[in-house]
């Protein structure tokens, strides 16, 4: 028997059949481009990856400045975004059947 595969927004819930018409919806929640929303995922899971590294307590200096400079890439970006802190937009048009 075929599978199919629903994608939900995280943010609305709108379902779609394909994984990147997904996730160009939630980067509309933001008003980013799904190339800056990819981006600042990448950004944010990389931070998140070293802060579970560096929560064992034996690391060494060089990824201690990894995580700062990371931290300091992904601020940057927020920033330059207006995305610091902001939460997504909910006036969204979940799919074009549904408007």
């Amino acid at each position: 028997m075929p599978v199919k595969t629903i994608y939900r927004c995280e943010i609305c819930g709108a379902e779609y059949g394909k994984k990147a018409e997904a996730r160009k919806h939630e980067a509309h929640h933001f008003g980013l481009s799904l190339d800056q929303y990819e981006r600042w995922g990448y950004l944010t899971r990389d931070v998140e990856s070293m802060e579970r590294v560096l929560s064992d307590g034996r690391h060494g200096q060089a990824l201690i400045r990894a995580h700062q400079e990371a931290k300091r890439t992904l601020k940057q970006y927020e920033e330059g975004r207006g995305l610091h802190g902001r939460k997504p937009l909910t006036d969204c048009l979940k799919k074009e059947g549904e408007m």
